[in-house]
């Protein structure tokens, strides 16, 4: 599951698995496996590494970059984040109709260079703002 910031993933899986479990007929059966959980992270607009995130994804692409919160799931992130206290960032360069992770997903290759690009400028500005 793909949490929001502040959810406690053991919690919402004991939610989700109570939820599934009183809805299970009786002549079912239903096993829940959890593999793995991890707490969801957020960084803060004004942190400098969006802030050098933003010039980055200018440079690259060319526009102004549209900040939109959204999931992913690499567990690491949130230990980087809240154990490391290492801020961390993911980029995305696919668009809404690249369809991520369907059997017709497509990326263009001027979205691969000018994301390229993108993940160089931001070294740079970055590595200036951080020192």
């Amino acid at each position: 599951m793909r949490l929001v910031s502040g959810q406690n993933p053991e919690r919402v899986a004991e939610l989700f698995e109570a939820f599934v479990r009183e809805r299970v007929p009786d002549d079912c059966k239903v096993e829940v496996i959890r593999y793995q959980n991890s707490p969801a992270i957020i960084i803060p607009v004004d942190h400098p590494a969006m802030q050098a995130a933003k010039v980055a994804f200018r440079n690259g692409f060319g526009k102004e970059p549209l900040l939109i919160r959204e999931g992913a799931s690499i567990p690491i992130v949130a230990f980087f984040v809240d154990t490391m206290k290492i801020p961390s960032i993911l980029f995305g360069f696919g668009l809404p109709d690249d369809n991520p992770h369907a059997p017709n997903e497509k990326f263009t290759l001027a979205d691969f260079h000018r994301g390229i690009a993108t993940s160089a400028h931001f070294m740079d500005v970055y590595s200036e703002t951080a020192g």
